[in-house]
């Protein structure tokens, strides 16, 4: 599954104000499509579903949108923690309900590059530079109690070290049965 839908979002050109749709570009998750079933999470349940770790590439190509400073769009976690990605910095999709959505506001071209080697995902977007400009990702996050955790993300642009830009990319409450 991943790499059926690594292979689909590989090479994408993305123009200057152009959104990228992670849905639109992968496409249904289908046997037909070459799908299989693997564990999704449904409602904080863990269950068989067609198209299970599509969300590894999603929250993989978050984080690159995120660190490139990209305008967020849509974004949605997980309904409970997942080990492959920090708290606070996953990301799932379910088609027709559930998208990744990010601009390119960069005012030049961009071309995403999406691998998958030795069960490493790698998404790295090429663009323009934008000079000395460093970006974190900093997730805050709260237990409320037993599988109730939230959490918060938020993205600084620093620019030749100044802070010019902070913001949250989402809020979110993770809320699943332990145990289940």
């Amino acid at each position: 599954n991943i790499v059926v839908a690594t292979q689909a979002i590989n090479g994408t050109c993305l123009s200057p104000c152009e959104t990228f749709s992670l849905n639109d570009v992968v496409g249904e998750r289908t046997q037909a499509r070459g799908y299989r079933t693997a564990i999704v999470f449904e409602n904080g349940l863990k269950t068989p579903g067609i198209g299970g770790g599509v969300s590894q590439v999603t929250g993989t190509l978050f984080n690159a949108a995120a660190l490139a400073g990209l305008s967020i769009r849509e974004v949605h976690p997980h309904s409970r923690p997942v080990a492959y990605l920090p708290l606070g910095r996953d990301a799932t999709v379910a088609y027709g309900a559930k998208d990744l959505k990010f601009v390119n506001n960069t005012g030049h071209p961009m071309y995403i590059s999406y691998s998958f080697q030795n069960n490493t995902l790698r998404a790295i977007l090429f663009g323009a530079s934008k000079g000395n400009r460093q970006i974190t990702l900093t997730p805050r996050t709260r237990v409320l109690g037993e599988g109730k955790i939230r959490a918060e993300l938020y993205r600084t642009i620093r620019q030749d070290g100044n802070v010019v830009s902070k913001e949250r990319l989402f809020r979110h409450l993770y809320q699943w049965k332990p145990g289940t």
